[in-house]
């Protein structure tokens, strides 16, 4: 079969044309890349309900997951982590209550060795809006995270979905005498990067 030849105007707006969607096809793949460099940058990760709405839930409850928490291994740590959850969601505004609060929050330490949180294991879900970060091993329910992350997750009341999911990595791994410092430092992260997201949320709305 013989070419087809284009006339020389033809041919160079063909050819810009294929850049142009070459381009096109470049830059989500470009930003995703930016996004979960940017993820990772300062040791944490966010996970959220892409429908939430800022502003809607005003009470919190804190559950401790004895199982994986810190409670009995490192009780030291474990109350610092509680306290710092406590302090993170007051300064938002959100008051914590003995009963029937819109949020519970709770937290898992991968100890000595990888952690998969089942969702179903702790009796909430995922929504079906769930924005993930490629931050673990995941399946549709189950997420892995290796060995010394810390992983908060916070979930609504009424419907039993996930708000959001925080996630640093190698906390327990690091050095014990700057352990609660750097794990200050990566809830602090954590947080601004929830905050930046309810204010872009807001923002849009």
């Amino acid at each position: 079969m013989s070419a087809i030849a284009l006339a020389p105007g033809l041919a160079g707006s063909y050819s810009a044309k294929r850049k142009m969607d070459m381009l096109k096809r470049m830059i989500p793949l470009c930003l995703a890349v930016f996004l979960s460099t940017a993820a990772y940058a300062d040791g944490v990760a966010i996970e959220y309900d892409e429908n939430i709405k800022p502003g809607a839930y005003k009470t919190f409850s804190f559950v401790d997951a004895a199982k994986n928490s810190l409670s009995s291994s490192n009780p030291a740590l474990h109350e610092r982590t509680v306290a710092k959850i406590r302090v993170m969601f007051i300064r938002s505004g959100i008051r914590e209550v003995k009963a029937n609060p819109d949020l519970h929050v709770t937290y898992y330490a991968a100890k000595g060795e990888d952690l998969s949180v089942h969702i179903s294991d702790y009796g909430y879900k995922y929504p079906r809006h769930f924005i993930r970060t490629g931050n673990s091993r995941s399946t549709a329910l189950e997420a892995t995270y290796e060995q010394g992350a810390i992983i908060m997750d916070v979930w609504d009341t009424k419907t039993d979905e996930v708000v959001w999911r925080g996630v640093t990595w190698k906390i327990l791994n690091s050095n014990p005498e700057k352990r609660g410092k750097q794990l200050d430092k990566a809830m602090e992260a954590m947080w601004r990067k929830w905050e930046a997201i309810k204010r872009k949320r807001t923002a849009g709305k």
